[in-house]
């Protein structure tokens, strides 16, 4: 896990144990205590960095240009190797660059593919749709909330604003 997850993820695990368990009253559920610990056993990676976990076993983390902290990982076990990636980003933007990784041609790839299907206009379409329609109402006297589906999100909002 990179330094920025490890940062965000007893926020966001609380987060989940709450809703979990205070709003839909789940019983058997991981406790505040339980994060902690967990947190506490993490050994974060930089990105680029490689960690021999024994003589045959490795980790090497990348860049994944999605959101603070997104990172591929890289496991080598003798001559066999997994890239796993959640979302990855492959465009650079205002606060982002894309997703980086060495030429290498794993065995396994394991990936994200929420939106794999999806052709979408270019992100400066959609800023400029967007701001278009925030304008119209701004001007119109109106005010204008934004929700935001995720926390990486709400940095890219920011900025095209």
């Amino acid at each position: 896990m990179t330094a920025p997850t490890r940062a965000i993820a007893p926020i966001l695990l609380e987060d989940y144990r709450k809703i979990t368990v205070d709003r839909h009253g789940e019983t058997d559920f991981f406790t505040t205590p339980q994060i902690k610990q967990c947190i506490k056993k993490v050994r974060t990676i930089r990105v680029h960095e490689t960690i021999q976990v024994d003589k045959d076993i490795s980790v090497k983390c990348y860049y994944a240009g999605h959101v603070l902290g997104a990172g591929m990982f890289l496991v080598k076990v003798g001559n066999q190797s997994v890239l796993y990636t959640g979302d990855y980003n492959m465009t650079p933007d205002r606060h982002l660059g894309c997703a980086w990784v060495d030429r290498c041609n794993p065995t396994v790839l394991i990936s994200e593919s929420t939106y794999a299907t999806t052709i979408r206009d270019s992100k400066r379409c959609r800023e400029r749709d967007f701001l278009k329609k925030v304008y119209n109402v701004v001007e119109a006297g109106g005010k204008v909330l934004i929700p935001v589906f995720c926390f990486g999100q709400s940095s890219g909002t920011l900025y095209s604003c």
